[in-house]
């Protein structure tokens, strides 16, 4: 019988204190800092591109304005019940987010970490015995998700259920006013702790967590390809994590493509087209998809790096476009 699911009740918490200055000398510890570094330094100059309704609507979003959206989200995520976490804690408490990527996942990942939680990013394609496992591993509490997933969360037994937060909307952030938020805190302490859990896929048992501190994601962030970048990768996955914040510690803008539209070999020929990356990040059926054309291949061939992850290449397709003058590059998980 399933579980009755509990809804956060509605809270709001406050924390109050002078707005940090920006210290360019310094080197970044946290992704808070990373994000109010960038705006600090980039200003109104791009950072992330995703479409506003269809698939080539993309609006581009400033390093200011991204670091605004957080502060709004920031205010938001403490009216639905998640108040700032006590700097002076050693683990801090886990949220998960389990939906469809999007721009409203980038913005809720740097407000969970502005207001010092660890960040549980979720595949939207585990079952529920996954689930339990890994809600039991990392002590996670609390899960930001859609009515779509709380079938699948209702099978948790009921000493874990998690309490469930509604994702964020775009009007919840997107040009809306609200104060700066500052939590006050010894960015070397915080540069140790949990900023984000990922986890294995599963593919030979129950999926494992993989645990990311703050200093091993900066540290990570740091080697990047400096390109302008196009990603089709979810965010719950390692490859579309790191390659979106890669390109927020190189500069770069990246652009995401429209996750609630499905990926076509002419979808995906459009997008290629529009928005003309130096560097495309995708998974290897993706990259199959567009090989089996002639302009898919030469899409493919017009991009500096083409850079997949997640599982291996098929050593036939790889020879074709390599041979066909792409630069096909194998990441992490392949």
């Amino acid at each position: 019988m399933a579980t009755t699911l509990t809804i956060a009740p509605e809270g709001r918490a406050f924390a109050e204190g002078p707005q940090p200055l920006v210290d360019p000398s310094r080197p970044i510890l946290t992704l808070d800092e990373l994000i109010r570094r960038r705006a600090s330094e980039m200003g109104d100059s791009p950072l992330i591109g995703y479409p506003n309704h269809s698939l080539l609507d993309f609006e581009e979003h400033s390093a200011r304005s991204v670091d605004r959206y957080v502060d709004a989200a920031v205010d938001k995520l403490q009216q639905l019940g998640l108040p700032p976490v006590d700097s002076s804690r050693e683990r801090p408490p886990v949220v998960g987010i389990l939906s469809q990527s999007g721009l409203h996942v980038v913005i809720t990942i740097i407000a969970l970490s502005r207001l010092g939680y660890t960040v549980f990013l979720i595949s939207t394609r585990l079952a529920s015995p996954a689930l339990d496992r890994l809600i039991e591993l990392t002590g996670c509490s609390t899960i930001i998700t859609t009515p779509s997933f709380h079938a699948t969360l209702a099978e948790v037994p009921k000493e874990r259920q998690p309490v469930l937060v509604p994702v964020l909307s775009h009007s919840d952030y997107y040009r809306r006013d609200a104060p700066a938020f500052v939590r006050l805190c010894d960015a070397e302490y915080e540069s140790k702790k949990i900023a984000v859990i990922l986890h294995s896929s599963g593919s030979t048992g129950l999926p494992k967590p993989i645990w990311l501190s703050h200093r091993s994601c900066i540290g990570a962030f740091a080697l990047n390809m400096n390109m302008r970048s196009l990603l089709t990768s979810p965010l719950f996955h390692s490859h579309g994590f790191y390659e979106l914040f890669r390109s927020i510690y190189s500069r770069k803008p990246i652009y995401l493509a429209n996750y609630l539209l499905p990926l076509t070999r002419q979808s995906l020929l459009k997008i290629l087209e529009h928005v003309k990356p130096e560097l495309f990040h995708c998974v290897p059926y993706v990259v199959k998809l567009l090989a089996e054309s002639d302009a898919g291949i030469r899409a493919l061939a017009k991009v500096n790096v083409v850079l997949f992850a997640g599982s291996s290449c098929p050593d036939d397709l790889g020879d074709l476009l390599v041979s066909r003058g792409v630069n096909l590059v194998a990441n992490y998980g392949a």
